[in-house]
């Protein structure tokens, strides 16, 4: 009886501590966030890496995304994180880093400054969701329309790192080996260590208020953060720096991955001959699918609608065009601002204007106050962008207009189209608003010559701006801009989507001539390249799956094991 009543005494208390929120039980976060959950030779795992990898690499996909349990993520983000730290560190010390003149600390010497710059993007996105926050209490978060044009990946680095765009010919050499096997023996960019400007962190916002509010709930998230590790008492500066320094040592080791992956990418032997002829499968099956029969309407109808269907979806894969078609442009999109934004969206409110309904007399009256609010060539709107030094610098747009249009040179004779590719590259990483699809890395955006086929998913004023260009010069090389909702569009034309080879000369293709030929103008990537990276056995991922096996051999034969503490990862997803 008296065991019983203990019992229900006891009970008792356990409830009411729950429903007044107390708990007599704290756990102490400083150990717990401390406590090593793993280790393997000298290096040790801490709770706190687990769950920092965890949120940056995204580990909630593995439960979404491949239906793993929470547990089995949390295992798998654990056994990613030791086998990248074991495949860094012995790249690092290996042989083709010592060649490159980047082993051991030498890296961040030569890196420093990229891996900087990944981090500042990094902590810039988190910063965001404090931004659209604040503008979101107050009334002032302009939603998010529909993209003028479907985002592209920036352009990912080329299989074959070419050392200039002007020395692609003297570069290419074709050799053999006595498997038979071919190889380009291209130079490669060794990235020796080098005196390196380290950037300065800019909080990209433009309207300080909610800057300055966004970095104190930051900081203040911080500070939590901190707190909760056992790391009390530390300046604004301070955690700020341990911030940086934790997202530092991830992009570091990813930064190792990508510089070793393009290094066996550029000395790696392939087989040209392949290559070659799968380039030339590959247009004959374009070539069927898309070409005109002479006799049959019907069929060329259809052989234009699938053509048309393909280029709105990946034009990059397309290795036969109906020439002249569409046309391809890249473009530096400088946005209008929050307030010219809210402006614009008071003036639709005012005037009745409906997007989906607007008649051409209402979309011509938008754009007269478009064209006002922006000003002479876009004097009324403002770039923020990070200058040379490093520093936070400010541009009117038609400031850049002028500056771009001065060093690109579109009149000249003696330019070539990739010559002014080049010069204008530079501009759309400089100045482009990165929320804008802008990289336009891939094939540049396509647009059909004629209007009747639509817009390619482009606002009105882009697509018309790249047929102007077109019916100015369809072998493209020309600048203009437009302004539309989303501020000033400077469009660089490359003309026509056409082909370098017609059908007929098909047979006179060989490695040299897709080595020397850009997938569009404004980009290092050959048609090789892209055929390279198709076949999917360049990347580099075998022989890093090799060396961590290895490792992990070199361990075992020193009686090292890889411990991971079980017990300790059971709160993880026992909760």
């Amino acid at each position: 009886m008296k065991r019983k009543f203990l019992t229900i005494i006891l009970a008792l208390f356990m409830c009411v501590m729950t429903l007044t929120g107390c708990n007599i039980f704290v756990r102490d976060d400083y150990a717990y966030y401390s406590q090593i959950v793993a280790s393997v030779d000298n290096m040790d795992f801490s709770m706190e890496d687990l769950e920092l990898y965890f949120s940056l690499f995204n580990g909630q996909n593995y439960i979404s995304q491949y239906n793993m349990s929470t547990e089995e993520a949390y295992r798998q983000v654990l056994s990613n994180m030791i086998d990248r730290r074991l495949i860094t560190n012995a790249l690092l010390n290996g042989d083709d880093f010592k060649e490159l003149g980047i082993a051991g600390e030498e890296f961040d010497k030569a890196y420093k400054a990229d891996i900087m710059t990944d981090v500042y993007e990094q902590i810039n996105k988190d910063l965001k969701v404090y931004v659209d926050a604040i503008l979101d209490e107050r009334g002032q978060l302009v939603p998010d329309e529909e993209e003028e044009e479907d985002s592209e990946d920036e352009e990912s680095t080329s299989i074959y790192e070419h050392t200039t765009k002007d020395e692609w010919n003297t570069n290419f050499r074709e050799t053999t080996d006595d498997e038979g096997h071919w190889a380009l023996g291209v130079v490669y960019d060794s990235y020796l260590p080098k005196e390196i400007v380290v950037p300065e962190f800019v909080f990209k916002c433009e309207d300080e208020s909610v800057k300055s509010e966004a970095w104190s709930r930051y900081i203040s998230y911080l500070q939590i953060t901190a707190n909760r590790h056992g790391r009390f008492g530390q300046t604004e500066a301070e955690l700020f720096a341990d911030r940086v320094q934790q997202q530092y040592e991830i992009s570091r080791e990813q930064k190792i991955i990508d510089v070793f992956q393009n290094y066996y990418k550029s000395t790696a032997k392939v087989n040209l001959a392949k290559y070659v002829a799968t380039y030339k499968q590959k247009y004959e099956e374009a070539y069927s699918k898309y070409r005109n029969d002479t006799v049959n309407t019907t069929t060329n109808d259809n052989h234009y609608a699938s053509y048309k269907s393909d280029m709105g979806g990946n034009p990059q894969d397309i290795y036969y065009h109906i020439d002249n078609a569409y046309t391809s442009v890249a473009h530096v999109l400088i946005s209008f601002s929050t307030a010219q934004k809210q402006m614009i969206t008071a003036w639709k409110n005012d005037n009745d204007y409906v997007t989906e309904s607007a008649t051409d007399e209402d979309k011509a009256k938008l754009q007269v106050y478009l064209e006002q609010l922006a000003g002479t060539n876009g004097e009324n709107i403002t770039c923020f962008y990070t200058d040379d030094n490093g520093k936070e610098a400010t541009k009117s747009a038609s400031a850049i207009y002028a500056e771009i249009l001065d060093a690109v040179n579109p009149e000249s004779r003696t330019l070539t189209l990739y010559d002014k590719a080049d010069r204008f590259e530079p501009f759309v990483y400089k100045y482009s608003d990165n929320n804008g699809g802008s990289q336009n890395a891939n094939f540049g955006f396509v647009v059909p010559v004629n209007p009747d086929d639509g817009n390619n998913n482009l606002v009105d004023q882009f697509a018309n701006g790249a047929r102007d260009l077109f019916e100015e010069n369809p072998n493209g090389g020309n600048i203009k801009y437009v302004i539309s909702e989303y501020g000033i569009h400077i469009i660089f034309s490359f003309g026509g989507v056409k082909n370098f080879v017609s059908h007929n000369q098909l047979d006179n293709v060989d490695a040299k001539l897709l080595w020397n030929t850009r997938v569009y103008p404004m980009t290092s990537k050959s048609i090789l390249d892209v055929l390279a990276e198709n076949d999917g056995s360049l990347d580099g991922s075998e022989r890093l799956q090799d060396m961590l096996t290895d490792e992990k051999i070199k361990l075992k034969q020193a009686g090292k094991e890889i411990t991971v503490y079980d017990y300790r990862l059971e709160s993880l997803w026992n909760i």
